[in-house]
């Protein structure tokens, strides 16, 4: 699990909060676009919580490709949370968010990170 608060990346394992934090509610959420595409997504997570940032993150990721239509989001009820990896130098990476939870003091989004270890076959 890897996560940023915009000058530092954090990497290790999810750690159950202390009891003394607040109870953490389970959000539903909605995976938009999965997998790897022929786009240019950059290697970052980034909340996009309006309709100008999700156009411009859009056309960003999908500059080397035909632009497809963008998904419709209703940003007054949700936000987008965008998490890639960047280029890899092979296939077998990859990224699953596997819960996301919320309190009164913030958002916890729980992300599996799979990298091929040195006996994988993989594809360049």
């Amino acid at each position: 699990m890897s996560c940023s608060d915009g000058a530092h990346t954090f990497l290790g394992p999810y750690t159950k909060p202390a009891a003394s934090l607040p109870p953490i509610a389970s959000q539903e959420f909605q995976v938009l676009v999965d997998g790897d595409s022929a786009g240019t997504y950059p290697n970052r997570q980034q909340v996009i919580s309006n309709e100008t940032d999700w156009t411009s993150y859009w056309r960003q990721v999908h500059a080397s490709v035909t632009l497809p239509p963008i998904l419709s989001v209703d940003f007054a009820a949700d936000d987008v949370l965008a998490l890639s990896e960047g280029r890899q130098p092979t296939t077998g990476y990859d990224l699953k968010v596997t819960s996301i939870g919320a309190s009164s003091i913030g958002t916890a989004v729980d992300v599996t990170e799979s990298i091929p270890s040195i006996g994988c076959k993989v594809a360049n």
